[in-house]
């Protein structure tokens, strides 16, 4: 993955951090093509509930990176039935907001996509107001304290509220008193409920999970955190900058110190303030609407540049805001100037000299994305002065890797074409030793940037196809990347090859099989796998990952609301006795889930009959039904055990650190214990290698005579 496709897909995390809910049905679109939003107000009982108010809110995304809940629909209350019903609804994130007197107020997430109706029923419990007691290391009351993000739990699914949200959707939560007692609004009696704390001179820090009821009541312990001041220059002007969002990353990700859909005030004097635990942060980027604050920080993972942050060291960090103008460009066939439709082309400008910063940023900072129309027409703000272009379009090659541009202050830049042509498809041929025509032997490339290709089975020609998606540029030197590894590997016999491609160019390849042993296809390409991957890791998160992993031990149970494509009877731990058990991490709003799933079906597909099981395991954001139906279109042939509402089948796993993210793998033994994990236990990743990874299990069980 080039930097910028990784900027790029850093930046996608934000849009879809808000599908805490996929479609509750597989019903029609609404009238027009536009989807219904509708069920019924219940009890706990599942009588129906008259006189409850609704209303619903729609996420109003800003550059499609972070944005606030804005009123869509209100509707008169319920009548005796219970019933609701929101029409004529365009795709988008959604919050249904429901009030009755004597009732929790309930919050319930929906993700509309491509148009699919929604029936899903809303139902009220008794209100609960649990504490989270606050202390300092030394066990003194803190007050002050305030929820920066908080999430309910229960029979209505999951929901999760940033301190960016709370507010557009008229939650207000006080912070902590003078006894360290920080008391939540009314939820929902039986939910549960976690938070991340903040506090203005100590480092955030994450609750447990606690059960909402009458003397509900957890403490949580914060430790001392270092306080970053950002600046701006004074603008005294009416259209001052006066807000900014955050996105800053910690290394590792999944920490309170990660800041997300997080918004901050800049005083007069042009300051603000957020307090984080000391570490190494990977990302930080100030938004706004009408500015660009820069430099944005972006760490190359590989060579570990972080951002350090410690008493002392980049606490005081400087940002120039910079006023955003159009700019407007075209992307077209570099052979016949038609036209390019759908095609991504990416921004950055030029930055300065910015003070305080002991960690330099790079020469250029992330501004984002325009998209080709119809016309080949795109889009873009950027700000006056030096800025660059890139084109990180799919199966396209430019003609340039970079543009650069001296953008008007008056809007009316108008950049240069984008010329590109097609990225022709790798072909090639695989050989038996004795030079036949190699049939369904798995080829993939390699390589750092282009083993998130999925893998293909040749035919029984022993040809093969694949298709790239773009033309990788190396982040150090800038230069394109045009040769790739390739490697093929029969599943079923120790034999294996290796070769090498050019995108620029690419001629026939043909293959031939050698003997190899089956850990071959891992060990062959050192250079790309992270050090995690080769086992190289930090003393303190190995010992974190120890702590909380199940390698060696047999995992929860998965008690499932529904299982699929197993006839409707649940899997046991007896069941799958005897056989290695992938275990997928998904749901119906996970795009790289959903990329990945071609690998995970050649596992089904090459060793379901050869002692190994597939088993989807799909959150709580979308109902049973749901996502039957999505499993019947898209064709998964493996089976889905789908979470209860109230997200106790993931939870169970979420106690040994998983997933953490979607997807995320688990690999079993025959003997019911956990083999493998992405998130606790070093080694080459299900997420990367899942193949390889069978395989070599799957041929050294073979050699051993099991």
């Amino acid at each position: 993955m080039s930097r910028s496709t990784l900027l790029r897909s850093v930046v996608a995390l934000l849009a879809g951090a808000c599908c805490l809910a996929g479609p509750a049905s597989g019903d029609p679109p609404g009238p027009g093509g536009r989807a219904v939003l509708s069920g019924k107000i219940v009890d706990g009982s599942g009588a129906p509930v008259a006189g409850a108010r609704l209303t619903l809110h729609h996420l109003v995304l800003a550059n499609g990176r972070w944005g606030r809940f804005r009123v869509a629909r209100e509707r008169p209350a319920t009548d005796a039935s219970g019933a609701y019903r929101f029409a004529d609804l365009e795709d988008g994130y959604y919050m249904t907001s429901v009030e009755k007197e004597g009732f929790a107020r309930v919050l319930r997430p929906a993700s509309i996509q491509e148009g699919a109706s929604q029936a899903a029923d809303v139902v009220l419990r008794p209100p609960a107001s649990p504490v989270f007691h606050v202390e300092d290391r030394d066990g003194k009351p803190v007050a002050g304290a305030r929820v920066r993000e908080l999430t309910l739990r229960g029979v209505n699914g999951e929901c999760k509220l940033t301190q960016l949200w709370m507010p557009s959707l008229g939650v207000s939560i006080p912070p902590s008193d003078e006894r360290g007692d920080l008391r939540l609004p009314a939820v929902p009696s039986g939910d549960l409920i976690s938070a991340t704390i903040e506090h203005a001179l100590l480092a955030p820090a994450r609750t447990g999970e606690l059960k909402a009821g009458p003397e509900a009541r957890a403490t949580v312990r914060m430790q001392p955190g270092v306080p970053v001041t950002l600046h701006i220059p004074i603008d005294t002007s009416a259209d001052r900058v006066s807000t900014a969002v955050v996105d800053l990353r910690h290394e590792p990700f999944d920490d309170p110190s990660t800041i997300i859909q997080y918004e901050v005030s800049f005083d007069s004097a042009g300051t603000a303030r957020l307090t984080v635990a000391p570490g190494d942060y990977s990302w930080f980027l100030l938004q706004n609407e009408r500015a660009f604050l820069t430099p944005v920080y972006s760490a190359n993972h590989r060579k570990k540049d972080w951002l350090r942050i410690e008493p002392g060291r980049n606490q005081d960090l400087h940002v120039e805001v910079r006023r955003k103008v159009p700019a407007r460009g075209r992307v077209v066939d570099a052979e016949t100037g038609k036209p390019v439709r759908g095609m991504a082309v990416m921004g950055e400008l030029a930055n300065g000299d910015p003070q305080g910063w002991a960690d330099p940023p790079g020469r250029w900072s992330f501004a984002g994305w325009g998209e080709s129309d119809a016309e080949g027409r795109y889009t873009i703000d950027l700000a006056p002065g030096l800025a660059r272009l890139s084109f990180e379009g799919e199966k396209r090659i430019p003609e340039r890797d970079k543009y650069e541009v001296t953008v008007a202050s008056d809007g009316s830049t108008v950049l240069p074409d984008i010329k590109v042509r097609p990225l022709a498809k790798v072909v090639g041929i695989v050989r038996n030793p004795d030079g036949s025509p190699a049939a369904r032997v798995l080829v993939r490339p390699r390589g750092l940037y282009m083993k998130g290709v999925q893998p293909v089975l040749t035919d029984d020609a022993g040809r093969f196809e694949f298709q790239p998606e773009f033309l990788p540029v190396d982040a150090e030197t800038g230069e394109r990347l045009v040769f790739h590894p390739v490697v093929a590997m029969d599943p079923y016999r120790p034999l294996a090859a290796r070769g090498e491609f050019r995108l620029d160019r690419p001629g026939p390849l043909v293959l031939t099989l050698e003997p190899h042993e089956p850990g071959w296809p891992l060990s062959a390409f050192p250079s790309e796998l992270s050090e995690w991957e080769r086992g190289v890791v930090d003393p303190a998160r190995a010992a974190k990952g120890a702590a909380v992993s199940l390698r060696g031990q047999a995992p929860p149970e998965i008690d499932a609301a529904a299982w699929l494509n197993t006839d409707g009877r649940a899997l046991t731990s007896a069941d799958l006795r005897g056989k290695y058990v992938l275990l997928d991490f998904w749901f119906i709003g996970c795009g790289p889930c959903h990329g990945d799933f071609p690998s995970v079906k050649l596992i089904h597909e090459l060793y379901g009959d050869r002692g190994v099981r597939v088993i989807g395991i799909h959150n709580n954001s979308s109902t049973p039904d749901a996502v039957r139906e999505h499993v019947a279109r898209i064709g998964l042939p493996f089976a889905v055990a789908v979470d209860h509402a109230d997200g106790r089948t993931v939870a169970r796993f979420e106690e040994h650190g998983l997933p953490n993210g979607y997807p995320d793998y688990v690999l079993l033994s025959p003997e019911g214990k956990v083999l493998l994990d992405d998130r606790t236990i070093p080694h080459p990743t299900l997420r990367g290698y899942k193949l390889e990874v069978v395989r070599r299990f799957v041929l050294e069980s073979q050699a051993k005579g099991k």
